[in-house]
């Protein structure tokens, strides 16, 4: 368990204002319970804080077009993170889990509506939470002595809730799911040794914020080659085969304000790596220190 004190002071024209001013907790636990080897219940607890970037809390902006700016947060908290999670492990290879996220002050770039002119302003904004539940299950699969998968599937509920976005306070909530399945074929384990990897994703249609976000997918690939008694590693890579890791349509339909994005993925990724392993290293040993004067 840990415990912290935050505060923070902003200076905007001569004007001193306390941003936030929290005292917090941040607990993380580890539980296990083996009833036997064939079933096993596990409980993980673990949070985290996440600070804003630079760029999204300098006050600076960016005009984007005649009728659209970016526009920094100089009152951007940050945010934190509670993860509770139970695991049911049948068997030493299928995992059934239920899962919590939850994520006060929780902060997403998001536009609104220029009180004073027509204009879209893009800034980064905090919510009063964040909220993920969900339960999900991993199942590994195997055809033969090549084939390898593991298949994910989960079904989540997710909300989101500002009460103080300028005028258009939010509370959304939609369910969704997800499904994955990570393939390894061995093409050949002697020479050469040859492993082929082939993994998708799917997500459903999701929120954030005021949006409505449609469904996006991935498939990636790899091929790894070892040689050379096994000290040479060569990996080839192709990320996001498809484009369509990132929602192609963003919908915003609250009130009188409407709005339709159609997004375009550039994030096509193709990479290549070497790795060589030395043989013959010796880790060089070295005197204990003393910690004795720590009443240890």
């Amino acid at each position: 368990m840990k415990g912290e004190y935050f505060t923070s002071e902003y200076t905007s024209n001569g004007e001193k204002s306390v941003l936030w001013d929290d005292f917090t907790f941040f607990p993380n636990a580890a539980l296990s319970y083996t009833f036997s080897p064939y079933h096993i219940l596990q409980f993980n607890l673990s949070s985290d804080k996440t600070y804003p970037s630079y760029w999204t809390i300098n006050p600076q902006i960016t005009y984007l077009n005649a009728y659209s700016v970016i526009q920094g947060n100089p009152s951007l908290k940050p945010s934190r993170s509670y993860d509770g999670q139970f695991l049911y492990i049948m068997r030493q290879k299928y995992i059934f889990m239920a899962f919590a996220q939850y994520k006060p002050d929780y902060f997403a770039q998001l536009p609104h509506q220029s009180n004073m002119e027509l204009q879209t302003i893009f800034r980064f904004e905090n919510f009063d939470f964040r909220l993920l539940t969900g339960i999900g299950t991993i199942i590994p699969v195997a055809i033969g002595s090549r084939l390898t998968s593991r298949i994910t599937i989960q079904g989540m509920r997710l909300q989101e809730k500002s009460n103080h976005f300028y005028d258009t306070p939010f509370n959304n909530s939609k369910y969704l799911g997800r499904i994955g399945i990570d393939n390894t074929l061995t093409i050949s384990d002697a020479k050469p040794n040859l492993r082929l990897t082939l993994n998708g994703y799917y997500v459903s249609p999701a929120i954030q914020g005021v949006y409505k976000l449609g469904n996006s997918y991935n498939v990636s690939a790899g091929l790894k080659w070892t040689f050379a008694k096994d000290k040479a590693i060569l990996t080839l890579k192709y990320e996001n085969i498809f484009r369509s890791r990132v929602p192609k349509s963003i919908e915003i339909d609250m009130g009188n304000w409407y709005s339709r994005m159609k997004n375009i993925d550039t994030s096509r990724f193709f990479g290549i790596a070497f790795a060589w392993k030395f043989g013959g290293y010796k880790e060089r040993t070295h005197e204990k220190v003393d910690d004795s004067r720590f009443g240890k």
